[in-house]
């Protein structure tokens, strides 16, 4: 599907959200609204770049999920249902560089459609593990994936509970 470039983004009230579009996509994005946020959103030239919008101001690029959620030290603005075009406020919250891994999507390398589960070949066994406070945690070699699913799962909950927005099967 070919994008048609805009010279301008777009940026409007409709009930209670601000939507965005932006110069180089046809994906809309949204915010909480707020009549200070609308004037700023409108104000700048916004695109997506790496799936995020941001935007350019005086040459300083501008994301829209820090304008709604200011960056913290030490933690990582996350997109709890991954959708990264919803920058509602009730979508946006603080964590740390760990407990933003437990809510990524599975990767694409994948075999096991299964977080943290892998084969391994020479113990010919299904593996799981879990990184917690930049260590990897080996769970075990389980003779089913779901065995090491299921271990897997109590480890995040007992690590990093609420974090999952929900469960990672393909």
């Amino acid at each position: 599907m070919t994008v048609k470039i805009r010279n301008h983004s777009i940026a409007w009230q409709e009930e209670d959200l601000i939507k965005i579009l932006p110069t180089n996509s046809n994906v809309v994005f949204m915010c909480d609204y707020t009549p200070e946020l609308l004037q700023c959103t409108q104000n700048i030239n916004w695109r997506v770049e790496n799936n995020y919008l941001r935007g350019y101001k005086k040459n300083k690029c501008i994301r829209l999920h820090h304008l709604i959620l200011p960056p913290k030290k030490g933690y990582l603005v996350d997109h709890i249902n991954r959708k990264t075009n919803d920058n509602r406020c009730a979508n946006l919250r603080y964590l740390t560089n760990s407990e933003s891994g437990i809510n990524r999507k599975i990767s694409v390398c994948n075999t096991s459609g299964y977080t943290g589960v892998h084969w391994h070949k020479r113990k010919k066994r299904w593996c799981a593990g879990i990184k917690v406070n930049g260590k990897k945690l080996d769970l075990g070699g389980y003779i089913s994936k779901e065995l090491a699913h299921e271990a897997y799962v109590k480890a995040e909950e007992k690590y990093f509970p609420n974090i999952r927005y929900e469960t990672m099967i393909r």
